[in-house]
């Protein structure tokens, strides 16, 4: 026997041009269907509800918000202006300029925890956030009229008394009357609102009556006149500041009864609907 191996028999001409033809394997993933492909981001126009949608203040809420803001940049100037001229001007120091205050302080917690609230009650909100602004600006103007040679009695005293009972009776009143304008479940959102337009209107009040001071003479501490002519010129700016929050609020505030009736609306139509 032979010992040959046996020839590999070679395909036919048209098995290898078929198989020249064929094109090679590929191991790539195929595409994903159309309807698996990552939609092209589109944008929904949100339109705002009627009601002002969970997060976004009541109209009435809203209209409150000048009361707190210009009570705060009128209110917090007049003390730091007050200590600078018992300081400066009085020669009065740290602790004999605090106690000089302590009157104000005292009026203050007298209306604010036993007066105010039953005054609120009898006439409503917007006569005494109204009334106190312009009592502010009262007793503003009144201690522009300080002088280099004036005294605590006389200078100092009064005036303060008189700033103090207007602060007295709009703090309370224009604080509620902000909270009461928004829906039980903004209630924390009100709320925030509203300390954060007194601390914002407090800021800029003190930034722009300190640059008016310092532009009238404040700037000069040697010279007792030119000093309080600046201090004289921060509470006559306070005073306005005061007067406008005032006049805004006889105009643009809503009364207690269109408030309520503002409130009760929401109530009813939702007892209509059986929520």
């Amino acid at each position: 026997m032979s010992s040959r191996p046996t020839p590999t028999p070679w395909p036919s001409s048209r098995a290898a041009r078929v198989a020249r033809a064929r094109p090679p394997p590929t191991h790539a993933t195929p595409s994903p269907p159309a309807a698996a492909a990552d939609p092209a981001p589109t944008f929904t126009p949100v339109r705002p509800r009627p009601d002002g949608g969970p997060v976004a203040a009541s109209r009435c809420l809203r209209a409150h918000h000048c009361a707190p803001h210009l009570l705060g940049a009128a209110w917090i100037p007049m003390w730091y202006f007050l200590n600078l001229y018992l300081q400066q001007v009085l020669g009065y120091g740290a602790f004999a300029s605090g106690a000089a205050l302590l009157p104000m302080t005292v009026l203050l917690m007298i209306f604010m925890t036993a007066i105010t609230a039953r005054l609120m009650g009898r006439f409503g909100a917007k006569p005494l956030i109204a009334g106190g602004l312009l009592l502010l600006a009262a007793g503003l103007l009144w201690l522009s009229a300080v002088e280099p040679t004036g005294t605590f009695l006389v200078d100092v005293l009064p005036a303060s008394l008189v700033a103090a009972l207007g602060m007295s009776l709009a703090y309370i009143p224009a604080m509620m009357a902000a909270m009461s304008g928004a829906p039980q479940e903004q209630a924390g959102l009100a709320s925030g609102i509203v300390n954060t337009t007194y601390n914002v209107g407090s800021a800029l009040g003190l930034a722009a009556l300190t640059a008016v001071a310092m532009s009238q003479g404040a700037g000069e501490p040697a010279k007792l006149p030119a000093l309080t002519d600046g201090f004289s010129s921060a509470f006559v700016g306070a005073a306005v500041i005061a007067a406008v929050g005032g006049v805004i609020t006889l105009l643009l505030m809503r009364g207690d009864k269109a408030a309520a009736q503002a409130q009760a609306a929401p109530a009813s139509h939702g007892e209509q609907v059986g929520v």
